[in-house]
């Protein structure tokens, strides 16, 4: 989960008019839909997960950063279901993206859920007033409350000690930055490869998929397609502006 208090007025609204000399917004905006210049969408990596044509919004922007804790720990694959709603309800200001959204995906033996909010995140555990994040691990014995700098385990049984944890297994401190710079050098691929972070990013495009048409997306993890639903199949392939062409070879076979 995910809370931000950004207040009502959200980004802002930015005056119209032409893009700056050293913009091409052309190029900038490449094969995404065409728009009118707007300065607070090319203003840095964040801003545009306002806009759901540019970014998918602020759960693409931000989910990831989260669900690799999940994802990682649990040894996903592919989910079986998925299923998303939410809206833009409070925050104003540009852009159309949800102000709030839920995403639940259905694995194999368990059911994973992200939440997100702009506008309040009272009682979620997690940061300060200005921001929150963090991952619940819900299991039969306890529930294991964590981010990238803290864990932490509440009981729910009788006999669970806290202080009874597994042996350390991944280095503590620079792990990326590290393994980054020994891959350059051996020609290795790092942990968190293209094959990995789609176990990440499929199921947000899902989510996303579900949200845009309003029900459950079903898909084979062992296939990766999209079944009984040639609607939400056909709209999963990226529509591109002439002249950019969408590189089929991606494509399911």
């Amino acid at each position: 989960m995910w809370g931000w208090t950004r207040g009502a007025g959200g980004l802002g609204a930015a005056p119209e008019g032409p893009p700056p000399a050293d913009i091409d917004f052309e190029l900038w905006l490449g094969p995404a839909p065409e728009c009118e210049f707007n300065r607070l969408l090319v203003a840095d990596a964040a801003m545009h997960c306002s806009w759901m044509a540019y970014s998918g919004g602020w759960t693409p922007g931000m989910a990831p950063h989260l669900l690799d804790l999940p994802v990682w720990a649990l040894e996903l694959g592919f989910p079986e279901q998925v299923s998303c709603f939410g809206g833009c309800h409070v925050v104003g200001g540009d852009g159309d993206a949800p102000d709030t959204q839920d995403m639940m995906w259905h694995y194999p033996g368990l059911t994973m859920r992200w939440h997100f909010s702009q506008f309040n995140h009272h009682g979620y555990e997690f940061g300060s007033a200005a921001r929150a994040l963090g991952v619940y691990f819900h299991g039969l014995s306890g529930t294991l409350r964590a981010d990238y700098g803290m864990r932490e385990i509440t009981a729910q049984v009788e006999g669970l000690d806290p202080a009874d944890e597994p042996a350390q297994v991944i280095p503590a401190g620079g792990v990326h930055e590290h393994e980054w710079l020994d891959c350059i050098r051996d020609g290795g691929q790092p942990s968190c490869n293209a094959d990995y972070h789609a176990k990440v990013d499929l199921p947000i495009t899902l989510g996303n998929l579900s949200y845009a048409l309003g029900r459950t997306i079903h898909f084979d993890p062992v296939a990766e397609k999209i079944v009984g639903d040639e609607e939400a199949a056909r709209r999963a392939v990226p529509e591109y502006r002439t002249p950019w062409q969408f590189p089929k070879e991606y494509l399911w076979a």
